[in-house]
């Protein structure tokens, strides 16, 4: 169940709303079995007043998120000119990297939903570098081999994952260092 509901939260808007950003047929499975419960999460966070939670913890997510910015958007951009591939192209899949601190520092999961890669990483506060690159460039070359149409070898560590992401089934990796 907790499963479930991490996985829906991935495609909800922010509170208040608490509504799906995707169609209901395009939610992941298990996201899917427990859409229902939305009203009831909606109460719940109108009554410990969530959104002024978020209001008080808002600028520490804002500093974390500019410190790793950067680093992050140069690195898509040098695996991109690597990859020779054009700079800016949307055809319908997310790359998204969420950075949560309240996770177990140095924790990298790694999801894909169809054609959607989804990554949540909670940083190491007692290094420079505050994410693993390293494992973001990991799964977004996954991300960039699965557009390309490319067929990894058995025995890839990739090709389960893709070969789970073709069939339209979901699968994911928990990277740590």
């Amino acid at each position: 169940m907790w499963g479930s509901m991490c996985r829906l939260a991935l495609y909800l808007s922010p509170p208040p709303e608490l509504t799906p950003n995707v169609d209901l047929t395009q939610l992941p499975p298990q996201a899917a079995a427990v859409v229902n419960v939305l009203p009831l999460l909606r109460t719940f966070a109108d009554d410990i007043h969530l959104h002024y939670i978020w209001l008080q913890h808002r600028a520490e997510y804002e500093a974390l998120t500019a410190r790793v910015h950067d680093p992050m958007t140069q690195m898509i951009l040098d695996t991109n000119i690597y990859l020779h591939q054009p700079v800016s192209t949307y055809d319908g899949r997310r790359f998204l990297v969420l950075l949560e601190p309240m996770l177990s520092p140095n924790l990298t999961n790694a999801r894909v939903y169809g054609f959607d890669y989804i990554i949540v990483v909670s940083p190491n506060s007692t290094s420079g570098d505050p994410i693993s690159m390293a494992q973001i460039r990991h799964i977004y070359l996954h991300y960039m081999v699965g557009a390309a149409g490319v067929q990894p070898r058995p025995g890839d560590g990739a090709h389960a994952a893709l070969a789970a992401e073709r069939a339209g089934r979901t699968s994911g990796v928990l990277l740590q260092e």
